[in-house]
């Protein structure tokens, strides 16, 4: 197996570890309290910060409805969705925030260090 396909098997068997733990935290949508088509919702996108692509901090569990497709889900109404954090819990908010600043200050680092500088990009 090349290493490619190895990287990706891996990671999406952590993806799948990732996804049991959201869904038993609390067994049902943490916005509506569906119990049926649950889905593991990154509140920091992976994409935009793949380190914190499987810490349980940074998921939530939602109905399908919730998390893709009602009126205010979490993809098809990020701002209203943000809302639903703020009043749910506004410290999960701020440290959210806290990680994301932390993600940027660690690649504004790698961009204007040199390779000697012990950084870890």
């Amino acid at each position: 197996m090349n290493k490619k396909k190895q990287e990706r098997k891996e990671r999406n068997k952590k993806d799948k570890i990732w996804k049991e733990r959201i869904h038993s935290r609390s067994k049902q949508c943490e916005k509506c309290g569906r119990k049926t088509n649950l889905n593991a919702h990154h509140l920091l996108p992976k994409e935009l910060y793949p380190e914190y692509r499987h810490c349980e901090w940074n998921g939530i569990c939602l109905c399908a409805r919730c998390h893709r497709w009602g009126k205010g889900s979490a993809h098809q109404d990020p701002i209203g969705f943000i809302s639903f954090l703020m009043v749910r819990d506004k410290r999960q908010v701020d440290f959210l925030i806290e990680m994301a600043k932390l993600s940027h200050l660690k690649a504004l680092k790698c961009l204007t260090s040199d390779s000697n500088s012990g950084v870890k990009c």
